[in-house]
């Protein structure tokens, strides 16, 4: 009899803290990806601020940094060019997912191709997780060539800002993918019952 009070005791005590667990984890489960291959103008239309597109290369040269899809025709890039003040470079900033939604993320990815590089150029990401405006500065990216950035959220997060920053730079192929994030509800009594193979008498 006493025995049963105590295996009782432990039980109450593993599912306390298993509750307390699950509560807190997740389980990673699918994900969502957004693509652009600058075939098309959505670069404009899908970030909520950026600077400003031109159709031909300005003269004289602008102060502040701009963008501009080259070549004009065929398998497009998005270019980013400094202005001709300081550091001013071109730049665009999305809120992913596009369009809002319901889901909670938990880490993701980003990556493109740098596919030109002028003297001096680079392409550098920054990434938030709140509306505080906390951001986050992944290292410069500065060869040509494909390059991709994991990231995890400080915390369970519904969405994530990301400022593209660039200066002399041509980047094609991005790509962002966000992983879901799933709360572990419903497996706390069933890992119970795993561990102790059944409920005592």
């Amino acid at each position: 009899m006493e025995g049963g009070y105590y295996m009782r005791l432990r039980l109450l005590a593993v599912m306390l803290v298993l509750c307390f667990v699950g509560s807190l984890q997740a389980v990673p489960a699918d994900f969502v990806t957004y693509r652009d291959d600058f075939s098309t103008d959505k670069a404009m239309t899908d970030s909520y601020s950026h600077s400003d597109f031109l159709d031909e290369l300005p003269d004289p040269w602008p102060l502040d940094g701009f963008l501009r899809y080259e070549p004009p025709t065929g398998d497009r890039a998005l270019t980013l060019y400094c202005g001709s003040e300081g550091d001013r470079y071109g730049w665009l900033v999305y809120a992913f997912p596009i369009g809002g939604g319901e889901a909670v993320f938990d880490a993701g990815a980003v990556e493109f191709d740098l596919v030109v590089l002028r003297d001096g150029g680079w392409v550098r990401c920054l990434l938030s997780f709140d509306d505080q405006g906390e951001w986050t500065q992944t290292p410069e990216m500065s060869g040509v060539g494909h390059h991709r950035y994991d990231f995890a959220g400080p915390f369970p997060f519904h969405v994530v800002h990301l400022e593209i920053r660039g200066c002399d730079a041509s980047i094609d192929d991005f790509e962002l993918t966000l992983h879901h994030w799933t709360p572990v509800e419903g497996r706390t009594w069933s890992l119970i019952k795993l561990l102790y193979g059944g409920l005592p008498n």
